[in-house]
């Protein structure tokens, strides 16, 4: 998930193999018995200790650079809706990124192209007023 806090984003440092040290969007396997849905709720209680709504589907990634296996990395994007933001399971670090002040050790390519996505659909916005108001634009 992509989770906006403020102008920026969250993302958790890896306490764990592989990537171990990087910097990842918060994320988790969905379980047999869950939606993806309930997987994001589960796992941003679990990683960042928040309560989140999904604000919409970014987008679906294909990447062959896990070690563990081909992944399929289903992004959505987050806001906050309520707990206390810390750091918790696989994670060892929470941080707020904008977009000049990204890491350069971010784990997995579909990861990477999911932050550029966002952060190129943040700037499309901004040219063109979308999301300015409540999701109105000025007149």
């Amino acid at each position: 998930m992509i989770v906006e806090y403020e102008d920026g984003i969250l993302l958790s440092r890896r306490a764990i193999d592989p990537y171990k040290g990087y910097w990842t969007i918060p994320s988790g396997y969905v379980e047999y018995e869950e939606s993806c849905e309930d997987a994001v709720a589960r796992e941003s209680k679990e990683e960042l200790g928040l309560t989140v709504q999904i604000h919409s589907l970014q987008n679906v990634y294909s990447f062959q650079d896990d070690p563990r296996a081909h992944m399929v990395l289903v992004v959505y994007v987050c806001k906050i809706v309520a707990g206390e933001l810390q750091a918790g399971g696989d994670v060892s670090e929470v941080g707020v990124f904008h977009e000049s002040s990204m890491p350069q050790n971010i784990a997995f390519s579909g990861v990477r192209q999911a932050i550029h996505d966002y952060w190129a659909a943040q700037q499309a916005k901004a040219r063109t007023g979308v999301g300015k108001n409540r999701g109105q634009t000025s007149l």
